[in-house]
Protein backbone atom coordinates (compact mmCIF):
# COMPACT_ATOMS: atom_id res chain seq x y z
CA UNK A 1 0.00 0.00 0.00
CA UNK A 2 2.89 2.52 0.98
CA UNK A 3 4.02 2.05 -2.79
CA UNK A 4 0.88 2.57 -4.18
CA UNK A 5 0.60 5.42 -2.05
CA UNK A 6 3.61 6.72 -3.41
CA UNK A 7 3.61 5.98 -6.97
CA UNK A 8 -0.82 7.96 -7.09
CA UNK A 9 -1.64 11.14 -7.48
CA UNK A 10 -5.21 12.67 -8.38
CA UNK A 11 -5.32 16.16 -11.09
CA UNK A 12 -8.30 17.75 -11.47
CA UNK A 13 -8.88 18.11 -15.17
CA UNK A 14 -9.89 15.45 -18.04
CA UNK A 15 -7.64 12.49 -19.29
CA UNK A 16 -6.52 13.98 -22.16
CA UNK A 17 -5.29 17.00 -20.92
CA UNK A 18 -3.31 15.23 -17.79
CA UNK A 19 -2.11 12.45 -20.22
CA UNK A 20 -1.11 15.27 -22.43
CA UNK A 21 0.71 17.22 -19.96
CA UNK A 22 2.62 13.65 -18.16
CA UNK A 23 3.93 12.73 -21.82
CA UNK A 24 5.09 16.64 -22.27
CA UNK A 25 6.57 16.22 -18.80
CA UNK A 26 8.67 12.86 -19.55
CA UNK A 27 9.73 14.25 -22.78
CA UNK A 28 11.11 17.46 -20.61
CA UNK A 29 12.82 15.09 -18.21
CA UNK A 30 14.78 13.44 -21.28
CA UNK A 31 12.77 10.43 -21.69
CA UNK A 32 12.05 8.93 -24.89
CA UNK A 33 8.17 7.76 -25.43
CA UNK A 34 7.90 4.07 -26.38
CA UNK A 35 4.41 3.73 -26.05
CA UNK A 36 1.64 6.34 -25.38
CA UNK A 37 -2.36 5.63 -25.77
CA UNK A 38 -4.30 8.16 -24.46
CA UNK A 39 -7.70 5.79 -24.87
CA UNK A 40 -6.01 2.96 -21.95
CA UNK A 41 -3.91 5.71 -19.91
CA UNK A 42 -1.21 3.99 -20.68
CA UNK A 43 2.59 5.27 -21.12
CA UNK A 44 5.92 4.06 -21.41
CA UNK A 45 9.00 5.59 -22.19
CA UNK A 46 13.11 5.31 -21.35
CA UNK A 47 15.67 7.67 -20.45
CA UNK A 48 18.71 7.62 -21.85
CA UNK A 49 21.65 4.87 -21.62
CA UNK A 50 24.55 5.30 -19.31
CA UNK A 51 27.64 3.02 -20.24
CA UNK A 52 29.26 2.92 -16.48
CA UNK A 53 32.85 3.44 -17.82
CA UNK A 54 34.52 1.86 -14.87
CA UNK A 55 33.13 -1.66 -15.15
CA UNK A 56 33.55 -0.82 -19.00
CA UNK A 57 37.86 -0.62 -17.75
CA UNK A 58 37.58 -4.41 -16.68
CA UNK A 59 36.33 -5.68 -20.01
CA UNK A 60 32.87 -5.65 -18.44
CA UNK A 61 29.76 -4.22 -20.70
CA UNK A 62 27.27 -2.56 -18.10
CA UNK A 63 24.52 0.30 -18.94
CA UNK A 64 22.16 1.77 -16.62
CA UNK A 65 18.68 3.20 -18.12
CA UNK A 66 15.65 4.73 -16.22
CA UNK A 67 12.34 3.50 -17.37
CA UNK A 68 8.84 4.86 -16.59
CA UNK A 69 5.52 3.76 -17.04
CA UNK A 70 2.28 5.73 -16.20
CA UNK A 71 -1.36 4.31 -16.19
CA UNK A 72 -4.10 7.37 -16.23
CA UNK A 73 -7.59 6.58 -15.17
CA UNK A 74 -10.31 9.28 -15.12
CA UNK A 75 -12.68 9.94 -11.73
CA UNK A 76 -15.18 12.03 -12.48
CA UNK A 77 -13.83 15.70 -12.41
CA UNK A 78 -10.29 13.91 -11.58
CA UNK A 79 -7.71 12.17 -13.05
CA UNK A 80 -5.52 9.44 -11.15
CA UNK A 81 -2.04 8.89 -12.30
CA UNK A 82 0.39 6.17 -11.19
CA UNK A 83 4.14 6.46 -12.06
CA UNK A 84 6.08 3.46 -11.93
CA UNK A 85 10.22 4.44 -12.25
CA UNK A 86 12.25 1.71 -12.62
CA UNK A 87 16.16 1.37 -12.86
CA UNK A 88 17.44 -0.71 -15.31
CA UNK A 89 21.00 -2.19 -15.39
CA UNK A 90 22.05 -4.79 -18.36
CA UNK A 91 25.33 -6.23 -17.73
CA UNK A 92 27.00 -8.23 -20.55
CA UNK A 93 24.56 -9.80 -23.14
CA UNK A 94 22.07 -11.42 -21.59
CA UNK A 95 22.09 -10.39 -17.55
CA UNK A 96 19.32 -7.47 -16.54
CA UNK A 97 18.76 -6.58 -13.04
CA UNK A 98 15.20 -3.86 -12.71
CA UNK A 99 14.90 -2.24 -9.44
CA UNK A 100 11.84 -0.26 -8.49
CA UNK A 101 12.76 3.77 -7.61
CA UNK A 102 11.52 3.95 -4.25
CA UNK A 103 13.00 7.68 -3.74
CA UNK A 104 9.67 9.87 -2.92
CA UNK A 105 11.51 12.98 -4.63
CA UNK A 106 11.73 11.50 -8.06
CA UNK A 107 8.06 11.07 -7.63
CA UNK A 108 7.59 14.05 -5.98
CA UNK A 109 9.28 15.73 -8.57
CA UNK A 110 7.44 14.81 -11.57
CA UNK A 111 4.01 14.96 -9.88
CA UNK A 112 4.94 18.58 -9.47
CA UNK A 113 5.90 19.11 -13.12
CA UNK A 114 2.77 17.32 -14.11
CA UNK A 115 0.54 19.62 -12.14
CA UNK A 116 2.44 22.57 -14.18
CA UNK A 117 1.68 21.20 -17.13
CA UNK A 118 -1.66 20.60 -16.39
CA UNK A 119 -2.22 24.30 -15.17
CA UNK A 120 -0.86 25.94 -18.16
CA UNK A 121 -3.22 23.38 -20.37
CA UNK A 122 -6.27 24.64 -18.42
CA UNK A 123 -8.48 27.03 -19.73
CA UNK A 124 -8.62 30.35 -18.09
CA UNK A 125 -11.92 30.94 -16.53
CA UNK A 126 -13.34 34.57 -17.38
Amino acid sequence: MELQELQTREFEGSKEIVFNSGVSVFQDLGYVISQADVDTGIVTAEGMTQTNIGMAFFGVNQNEQAVVSAFLEEFGQETRVRLNFVARTRTGLAGRDDRAVLDSEVYQNAFERIEQAIFVRLPVAS
